[in-house]
């Protein structure tokens, strides 16, 4: 079981877009072709924002040699993961801080991540052959020696370089949620440790013609400023232990130390990255067990169980086991508060105190709404928008697309205009009867099946089942049928792969969207 240190960021999205007219004519259906499979890879998704809580568009996502973009929303889907204990899932947007989150990935399972990028707090040129110093509103600097900067293939830059200086506030909600990585750190006797953080600042340079990224010189010396947060300033020690981010491997290790003058730490380090302040924790332990609630109690596998302290850190599982039971180190004897959650929903909230070193505290069952199926829609940058829709029991059926994007037990999450994706939709409960998922062509060039559709339908306990549309035509209104989803006594009883285009068809006409 995982039990490093990991990050939350807990926002609030913006509304979502609507945009679309039905067009009505007369169906004309090809023949189904090969059914979707039940994948057994992993499948990461989420959101990213700015601090405000704004979607940010078109971030690059991505994992080892898989990457996608973020819709304007937002939103992403990142399919086809290799499972694994550790991945490391990158964030990068110019103008922003790269970021990394580490995630473990299960096969058949969904792993969701709130994240947050901050925009760069200064970004002042400096002559590469001189050097010189550049300072945030807040005090933070760093002084650049003489020919600080090298290109991409390692020779000197000789011409100037805008550099880009963002202090964090760990004591802050903002400031923890845009934390690279865990609050884990490696120390250069290369044992580890759980870190909190009394500040970390990011040092990036850039060529300033291409905006391309630069690096720091071998063998040039940095000094760096960090203040330490007002409220953090009583219970900083005198010398901290300087760490450095590397984000290939996620990880946080110990290299360099600063001294503390009453507000703020100064230290010299050998290259310029992410650089954190962080002493080392006395470790406890946490633990528990994540159960739905809202089915009979069964315990929950693939939560995430996030851990947030008082002293500025959080902490957590990143995918509990098919148990449902977690162990999670945390600052010893401290206030903290504890949350599941799974595939963008949250459950309960549990404050406990936590005990002396190596001791452990058991908060029993902690509760999780899991959402039963969850349904995913990405393709390429043409046809520019298509859109998804579910028909549902009831009397009448109800029809959840871009028009009406809630029903009374699921809702579209985001809808997607200018391609790409993802459009999501989320089931909150499982009526008995069918469900139909379809999607249609609204607008924009190309057919769906060479442009890389692909639908994902996540069915909690069960796995991931994955659709590509049939070849062959699929111009504007015509309408993939993907699956058949059959519900009894509140559980999914069987998926009925349909993978049946219906030409000529419109946003409203019930003939291809209803079984």
């Amino acid at each position: 079981m995982s039990t490093r240190w990991t990050q939350r960021s807990r926002w609030l999205l913006f509304p979502l877009l609507l945009t679309g007219c039905p067009w009505l004519q007369e169906p004309d259906p090809t023949e189904p072709t090969d059914d979707p499979e039940l994948t057994r890879a992993g499948v990461v998704m989420g959101t990213v924002v700015d601090p405000s809580g704004y979607g940010l568009g078109s971030v690059v996502v991505s994992v080892g040699d898989l990457s996608t973009t973020t819709n304007s929303q937002g939103y992403f889907v990142l399919d086809e993961v290799d499972p694994t204990e550790r991945a490391v899932v990158r964030f990068d947007q110019d103008g922003f801080v790269s970021t990394a989150e580490i995630v473990r990935v299960r096969g058949g399972e969904s792993t969701w991540l709130d994240e947050v990028l901050t925009p760069h707090g200064i970004v002042q040129t400096v002559d590469s052959a001189s050097g010189g110093t550049v300072t945030t509103s807040e005090g933070a600097s760093v002084t650049l020696p003489a020919g600080f900067a090298v290109g991409p293939n390692g020779t000197a830059w000789t011409g100037p370089v805008d550099v880009a200086v963002t202090l964090f506030d760990p004591s802050t909600d903002a400031g923890l949620a845009s934390f690279p990585g865990e609050f884990w750190g490696t120390r250069t006797d290369s044992t580890e440790t759980l870190l909190i953080s009394y500040g970390f600042m990011d040092v990036s340079l850039f060529d300033p013609a291409t905006g391309d990224r630069l690096d720091s010189a071998s063998g040039a010396s940095f000094d760096l400023v960090v203040p330490v947060p007002a409220a953090m300033e009583a219970d900083a020690p005198a010398t901290i232990p300087l760490w450095w981010f590397d984000p290939a491997a996620g990880e946080w290790l110990e290299q360099s130390t600063a001294t503390f003058d009453g507000t703020r730490y100064t230290g010299s380090v050998p290259h310029l990255s992410i650089w954190n302040c962080d002493v080392a924790a006395d470790r406890s332990y946490v633990v528990g067990r994540v159960v739905d609630c809202d089915g009979g109690g069964d315990p929950v596998m693939g939560a995430r169980v996030t851990v947030k302290g008082q002293r500025g850190w959080t902490s957590g599982e990143t995918s509990t086991p098919s148990d449902g039971t977690f162990r999670i180190p945390v600052d010893s004897d401290h206030s903290c508060t504890l949350w599941p959650s799974k595939n963008g929903e949250e459950g309960e909230q549990v404050a406990f105190t936590s005990a002396g070193t190596n001791g452990e505290v058991d908060v029993g069952d902690v509760c999780l709404g899991v959402p039963p199926v969850k349904v995913t829609l990405t393709w390429n940058a043409q046809p520019q928008d298509l859109d998804s829709h579910l028909t549902a029991p009831g009397d009448p059926r109800e029809h959840l697309y871009y028009g009406t994007d809630s029903i009374s037990h699921a809702a579209l999450d985001t809808d997607d205009t200018d391609g790409f994706g993802p459009e999501i939709i989320t089931f909150y409960d499982l009526r008995d009867g069918i469900y139909r998922y379809a999607v249609h062509h609204y607008s924009g060039s190309s057919d769906m099946s060479t442009e890389g559709a692909t639908a994902l339908m996540i069915v909690d306990g069960v796995g991931i089942y994955r659709a590509n549309p049939p070849a062959g035509g699929q111009g504007v209104d015509d309408v993939w049928q993907v699956w058949d989803l059959t519900v009894s006594d509140g559980q999914v009883e069987a998926v009925t792969p349909l993978n049946t285009i219906v030409r000529s068809m419109g946003s409203t006409d019930m003939d291809a969207f209803d079984p």
